[in-house]
């Protein structure tokens, strides 16, 4: 689906299920909190719907815990998908909290971007809550896969990066010394690692 209204990738119905339960509420009770009909909830456990990142959020919410909750095991390096999935925000709030077009956030996203900046960055990790090397490696993740795709289908423009259009804003403040969006100092500002964003 396009248009931001896909659900949550990853999402696992039955992790929903046990929260709600060990929360000892009730299909309805839940659906209540979250404004909705109980019928959604059931279609989110029964796996035949996915929630919305955002609605992940407000599930979340109601029940006390974080969106990852309901997210299969992870270990290892997190995609950027993933990491603002666990924020709970919608490629369009990064990108309007990130001062970017949701265009370019996406395509950072996706991997299509072979690197970024590193001001962009440092307001990335501000935004999605983490630091910048979570960044760095979830978007060097979305690279390699955004390259093994494009191998796959033989395109060695998109995997070489020629198709990498997206140009940072030179309009946008540093968000380290931007007052109206100051990062809080121990995620944003931290040195990047000499080779890590270029």
């Amino acid at each position: 689906m396009a248009g931001g209204r896909q659900g949550a990738t990853g999402f696992d119905g039955a992790r929903l299920r046990a929260v709600r339960r060990a929360a000892r509420l009730s299909q309805r009770d839940l659906a209540a909190r979250i404004r909705a009909d109980s019928a959604v909830i059931a279609n989110y456990e029964n796996g035949r719907a996915a929630p919305r990142v955002d609605r992940l959020r407000q599930l979340a919410d109601a029940l006390g815990v974080s969106p990852s909750e309901f997210l299969p095991d992870h270990s290892g390096v997190s995609s950027l998908e993933r990491l603002r999935v666990q924020a709970g925000l919608l490629q369009a709030d990064v990108a309007r909290l990130a001062g970017m077009t949701r265009t370019k956030y996406a395509a950072i996203e996706r991997g299509q971007t072979a690197t970024i900046s590193p001001a962009d960055g440092r307001t990335l990790a501000w935004v999605l809550g983490v630091d910048i090397e979570a960044v760095v490696l979830g978007q060097s993740v979305a690279r390699a896969a955004y390259v093994r795709r494009a191998d796959r289908s033989g395109s060695a423009a998109l995997a070489a990066g020629v198709a990498d259009t997206v140009d940072a804003d030179p309009t946008r403040a540093d968000p380290c010394t931007s007052r109206r969006h100051p990062p809080p100092r121990d995620t944003a500002c931290r040195s990047v690692p000499a080779g890590c964003l270029q």
